[in-house]
């Protein structure tokens, strides 16, 4: 879930050419898993259509050299960061939840162990949250932050 939803946020903010891996770091992760059902039918409900074979994830504890390339990880929840603590080997890599990266805090708990109805409330809180810290000029102030940016990374490429 992780990896869609951020997809989605960097895509709704005008941010592109960054690459999002899923990685797994709980006792069951394993590679090639796929997004649980659970979670498809919870993005469908804030808009993001995801067929299973979409993306599959990879058990980051098989393949320390995932975080070790990483600029960022993302996780869903703390337990999570703590849990990646062992595969850093003292690497200063941000790991952040993706509340955090969206400005706010707490975790966002897997559907499968929430229920559906907990879950949805929990979305819907978090969307009512972050609609009343909405303001026109703020985003106005974003758009143009992207924007000057974007030209001047082509800027730069031009030479």
């Amino acid at each position: 879930m992780a990896h869609v939803m951020l997809e989605r946020m960097l895509a709704d903010r005008g941010v592109g050419n960054i690459r999002v891996r899923s990685g797994g770091v709980a006792n069951y992760a394993r590679d090639g898993m796929l997004p649980s059902l659970d979670a498809r039918l919870v993005l469908r409900e804030i808009g993001i259509a995801l067929d299973e074979r979409a993306f599959a994830s990879v058990d980051l504890r098989a393949h320390p050299d995932l975080v070790e390339s990483a600029d960022v990880i993302v996780t869903m929840t703390d337990q999570q960061r703590q849990m990646l603590a062992p595969l850093m080997d003292g690497r200063r890599i941000p790991v952040v939840t993706l509340r955090e990266l969206a400005g706010g805090e707490g975790d966002i708990g897997d559907p499968a162990t929430l229920g559906d109805d907990v879950f949805r409330q929990r979305l819907s809180k978090g969307a009512l949250a972050h609609a009343a810290r909405f303001t026109w000029a703020a985003t106005a102030h974003g758009t143009l932050e992207v924007l000057a940016a974007d030209a001047m990374r082509r800027r730069s490429r031009r030479g």
